[in-house]
């Protein structure tokens, strides 16, 4: 007869323990191995878990100051980029006194005021730019006058009028005189190109 048949003494032993004795030892064994599967397996289990969790929330809160730091970035290259465009722009403004003077004349002659005198008053030279005073004499009827003021404020190249002034002379026509003043930047930073 095979062993597993054979009624040894360990099953004559069990057979003999009451039956209630045996369901409170199923469940005393079963807790028990229960405890040990929570204490060994699952409970560090869930541990590492909790850590990992807390290191995704701060790795999180990384990467969102990171973003932010992104945007900062990204609205500051943009304001050196718009400030860069500005400067370019005054740059390929630059003229020469003798182009500033030409410029005047020319507008002078398409608004139909007869030019009586361009002669320059002072010249300050920096590292980063010139800058022109020249005093302007015409002769012409007021809107001629009007159209001439308003040609020289829309130019781009950076005139400022100052220093008006305005007599009655012969004939309708009116005499002015004045202050036109040009800042020519110098490209000391490079930009140029």
């Amino acid at each position: 007869m095979p062993f597993w048949l054979h009624e040894h003494r360990i099953i004559s032993i069990i057979k003999s323990i009451p039956v209630s004795h045996k369901i409170l030892a199923g469940f005393i064994g079963t807790a028990f191995l229960a405890a040990i599967w929570f204490f060994a397996l699952y409970r560090p289990l869930l541990l590492t878990s909790n850590q990992k969790q807390q290191r995704c929330q701060e790795l999180e809160k990384q990467i969102l100051s990171s973003q932010k730091s992104a945007d900062r970035f990204n609205a500051i290259y943009n304001d050196h980029q718009r400030l860069v465009d500005d400067y370019k722009k005054l740059i390929a403004k630059s003229i020469t006194m003798q182009q500033a003077i030409s410029s005047i004349l020319s507008h002078m002659q398409q608004c139909g005021v007869s030019c009586r005198g361009i002669r320059p008053q002072s010249t300050t030279e920096s590292e980063t730019c010139n800058k022109y005073a020249l005093s302007v004499k015409g002769k012409g009827t007021f809107d001629q006058l009007i159209r001439f003021l308003k040609v020289i404020a829309h130019q781009k190249i950076p005139f400022t009028v100052s220093s008006l002034k305005v007599q009655k002379s012969k004939q309708k026509m009116l005499a002015m005189e004045c202050i036109v003043r040009v800042v020519s930047v110098k490209d000391s930073l490079g930009y140029g190109s």
